[in-house]
């Protein structure tokens, strides 16, 4: 089941049964669709129920919980740099651990979930530089979004922003507990220097992301960033995510802030 929030005027923030977000932004003449959810349920028949322009969907990355309902869609955009990581996290391997994580949250699975195909992906178009990232400009006819590409949670993560309510949506560059411990994830150091001139160039005020159901402000973004300073970081504390992988902890600024990260990544990058 569904359910989902109208934050501003033709702006619905989606959850899905699983428990992940992904937001419908809607204009007189057309939409965009930010992530599409675990593909338990029927995405596209639910969105519409909201609008009946057309709609573009757009990936903010390829992990599996913001990619396999794309199997609803027949066209999906983005970025070069999580093609590959698309392919692996729409397989077989990572349907069988859904359906596992289904099983334990009751939620029933429909009875093509392991044979529906995934779309092949598009590469989105980014063909000019907005704030310092490669962008691309959609006008919705009432509603623009600037879509910006900012390497971090995945090396092809992006981020929308609406700038008639200086809403910004993030993926999963920013959550109040933000994982940068993947193997596709970018240094420390990278995603922080993103992250701050995302924080210091775009106007934004609130936030959107994909795993809290309803809006966080632009100062609690602002103020986690600029807390991860390389003395916190040195202070982060192991904790076990991967076998394969040294994670650790870090505390950032804010209400139950969470910051976890590579740890042989942010100390390799300081060695360059």
């Amino acid at each position: 089941m569904f359910t989902a929030h109208e934050v501003f005027p033709g702006i619905h923030h989606i959850t899905d049964a699983m428990g992940v977000s992904f937001t419908l932004i809607r204009g007189k003449d057309g939409a965009i669709l930010f992530d599409n959810g675990y593909g338990t349920e029927d995405v596209q028949q639910y969105i519409r129920t909201l609008t009946n322009v057309p709609v573009t969907v757009i990936l903010s990355h390829a992990h599996h919980d913001h990619a396999l309902g794309s199997r609803w869609f027949g066209r999906v955009l983005i970025q070069e740099e999580d093609l590959e990581e698309y392919g692996m996290r729409t397989g077989d391997e990572q349907r069988r651990k859904v359906a596992e994580q289904a099983k334990g949250k009751g939620v029933p699975l429909p009875e093509d979930f392991f044979t529906a195909a995934c779309p092949a992906p598009e590469r989105i178009p980014l063909p000019v530089r907005s704030f310092g990232f490669a962008s691309k400009t959609f006008e919705l006819n009432g509603l623009t979004a600037l879509c910006i590409h900012v390497p971090g949670h995945t090396p092809g993560s992006l981020m929308l922003y609406i700038p008639e309510y200086r809403l910004l949506l993030t993926g999963d560059n920013w959550n109040p507990c933000t994982w940068l411990w993947f193997p596709s994830s970018v240094p420390v150091q990278e995603w922080r220097k993103n992250m701050t001139a995302v924080c210091e160039n775009l106007p934004f005020s609130t936030v959107l992301c994909s795993h809290q159901p309803t809006p966080r402000t632009g100062e609690e973004v602002r103020k986690y960033i600029a807390s991860l300073t390389d003395e916190r970081l040195e202070q982060a504390k192991p904790v076990p995510m991967n076998p394969n992988i040294h994670t650790r902890q870090a505390i950032p600024d804010g209400p139950e802030s969470i910051f976890i990260f590579d740890w042989d990544k942010y100390q390799n990058k300081k060695q360059l």
